[in-house]
């Protein structure tokens, strides 16, 4: 898997957001979703720009190497969460 794959899927996974909800906003398919997260498939950069958009990083922060989820992100998760509840 690629960085740029392995940092797509983590930020997905962060936010708990389906491949199949990525790809409806990202106009694209599930599988390609799958294949970019694997790195079988290249993105334009207009993908990834959106894909920025939506997960809320910046660009440079996908093409760096990838790192072990850490307690921040499952801290970011946890925090959304208890937000978004009434």
């Amino acid at each position: 898997m690629s960085s740029l794959g392995a940092n797509l899927r983590r930020a997905r996974q962060t936010l708990r957001l389906s491949q199949t909800a990525v790809a409806t906003v990202l106009g694209l398919s599930r599988q390609a979703i799958s294949a970019a997260e694997s790195g079988k498939r290249s993105i334009t950069v207009d993908e990834l720009y959106k894909a920025a958009n939506l997960y809320r990083h910046p660009v440079e922060w996908f093409l760096k190497p990838a790192l072990p989820h850490t307690a921040h992100d499952f801290e970011h998760v946890q925090r959304r969460t208890m937000c978004d509840r009434p």
